[in-house]
């Protein structure tokens, strides 16, 4: 297949001879096509569609403007330079013989180096869309991780919203959920303000009727980039939300297929509810401080869940691990329990706005094997 090739050149002599020798001697291997007017270039390659646009190094034109389609060359007086604004250059006076040559082997290079680009933009694309299809799929079934304090105050609720900052911060969605009696989010995330329904919500997703847009409305969007859901009090989610209920909020946050994970906070009963929380998560993360009162607290969960899972023929209790905060050297220790992995430890942090500790907590690593990417 013959070459097409536009010239641009200023010395219409010079071009005008150029056009005769090359459509006399190369008229196989190419096509040539004059241009005069610098507003006709685009028009031309439009029109014709060229391999290679030729144009006088002295002539001033936005070469960027250029189809990527299309190679481009400078005409040079001399042959001192390979490249002139950063383009092959082909000196005007040589042999026709060797200039055809030069269009030629600029053409094929170009054509090679262009042929390669549309290879990796083309896998680039392929592994976007599979990474899209990746995240797609996991946010229709998002991991759920389940923070606990194995006594009041041990901070699993700092924890919960320090793992979703920390989610957050690394471009990942994550939906928070706080389901303790009297236990609010926005004591941690940013107070929206926004208006919800939580009465409505909670009876429809009892009737298993729950809408995505009644859960949106719900839904509020921290500084972090996490969201969450600012549940509200015992009297209204806890002790409202049935058991068919909360799965069906579950369910209905799959459907959205907006988040990678869901962090829950829950206190250490084992109401259906919880019952149902622990057996939906992927991880479960006890947080203790490492006081006897708390290590303590630990082993009896622990072993209730050992029983339930005797029972009801679960592994709830295989995807416990243990995170120490508030852990002080001298006072505490930690537990060595068969089948209990500690994930870290994090001593008292000298800041007492809820806030400023989980800002502060979602700064360790020990968070970024939660959520994983």
């Amino acid at each position: 297949m013959k070459c097409k090739v536009v010239i641009f050149e200023q010395d219409q002599n010079y071009q005008n001879r150029l056009l005769v020798a090359l459509r006399e001697k190369f008229a196989d291997l190419l096509d040539v096509i004059p241009c005069s007017e610098s507003s006709d270039i685009l028009k031309c390659i439009e029109r014709h569609h060229p391999d290679l646009l030729v144009i006088n190094e002295r002539i001033e034109y936005d070469l960027s403007e250029i189809p990527e389609d299309c190679a481009v060359a400078c005409f040079t007086e001399f042959r001192t330079a390979e490249k002139v604004r950063n383009k092959p250059a082909v000196c005007k006076y040589q042999k026709v013989k060797e200039i055809s040559s030069g269009f030629l082997e600029i053409v094929r290079d170009y054509k090679a180096v262009l042929a390669v680009k549309r290879e990796e933009e083309q896998k680039a694309e392929e592994e976007q869309k599979a990474a899209a299809k990746r995240i797609a799929a996991r946010r229709q079934d998002p991991d759920v991780l389940v923070f606990l304090s194995s006594r009041q105050g041990n901070g699993s609720a700092v924890a919960a919203a320090a793992c979703a900052i920390n989610a957050a911060e690394r471009g990942l969605s994550v939906l928070s959920l706080g389901i303790r009696p009297l236990k609010h989010q926005t004591d941690i995330f940013t107070d929206t303000g926004k208006d919800g329904n939580l009465k409505e919500l909670t009876e429809s997703a009892n009737r298993e009727e729950l809408t995505e847009e009644c859960l949106e409305q719900n839904i509020c969007t921290d500084i972090s980039g996490a969201d969450y859901f600012d549940t509200g009090s015992e009297e209204v989610w806890m002790a409202a939300l049935e058991k068919k209920g909360f799965l069906h909020i579950l369910s209905v946050i799959g459907r959205m297929a907006k988040y990678d994970a869901i962090i829950l906070n829950i206190d250490s009963s084992l109401n259906a509810v919880n019952l149902e929380a622990l057996k939906s998560a992927a991880k479960i993360i006890m947080v203790g401080s490492g006081t006897g009162d708390s290590n303590a607290g630990i082993e009896a969960f622990f072993s209730a869940l050992k029983r339930y899972d005797e029972y009801s023929g679960t592994a709830v209790a295989e995807r416990v691990s243990v995170l120490y905060n508030k852990f002080i050297n001298l006072n505490c220790t930690m537990l060595s329990m068969p089948g209990v992995d500690v994930i870290g430890g994090i001593n008292l942090l000298d800041v007492a706005e809820p806030r400023k500790i989980s800002e502060n907590m979602a700064k360790m690593m020990i968070f970024n094997s939660l959520v994983s990417e």
